[in-house]
């Protein structure tokens, strides 16, 4: 066999494969529950500023506070980071039962479960892959395969 040509996937590889995608599905998850967090946050506080502002006649902070209660609704409305959240906890958790019998299956079932589940990927902030990868590498004791990630990267790692 000629060193250009492409190796065979192995099975250990897709077990690799698997264990990203749920870590992948986990920090997305973990990402919209904590902007979901955020967003409840940023309205609460407006309104609570607007109320107390309405007490202390100050209509600058009345102003204010409506505005972030306002923008914080239509950002959780539009945004929905709470059902994003769940659509990755659902993903992840396909990914897990496929795991927990992944002994039992022969490549290309895992291959084919795999890319069933794919199928209804809820998408993926480009951001958070390199991360992803990255913890996958650690856990299975490859750190010598990280890769230095961009400022953006490392931004998403630390909020995910």
């Amino acid at each position: 066999m000629s060193e250009h040509q492409p190796q065979k996937r192995t099975k250990l590889e897709a077990l690799n494969d698997l264990k990203y995608e749920i870590r992948l599905h986990y920090r997305h998850a973990r990402l919209y529950r904590r902007l979901r967090a955020l967003v409840a946050f940023g309205g609460a506080l407006g309104s609570a500023s607007a109320f107390s502002s309405a007490f202390a006649g100050s209509p600058k902070l009345i102003a204010v506070g409506g505005m972030l209660l306002a923008v914080c609704g239509i950002a959780d409305l539009v945004l929905d980071f709470a059902s994003k959240a769940t659509a990755h906890e659902l993903t992840r958790k396909a990914y897990c039962k496929l795991e927990a019998r992944w002994a039992d299956l022969s490549l290309p079932q895992v291959d084919a479960e795999m890319a069933a589940i794919s199928a209804d990927d809820p998408g993926h902030i480009e951001a958070l892959r390199w991360p992803s990868h990255n913890d996958t590498l650690r856990s299975r004791g490859y750190v010598e395969h990280v890769k230095k990630l961009s400022w953006r990267e490392r931004c998403f790692d630390l909020i995910a």
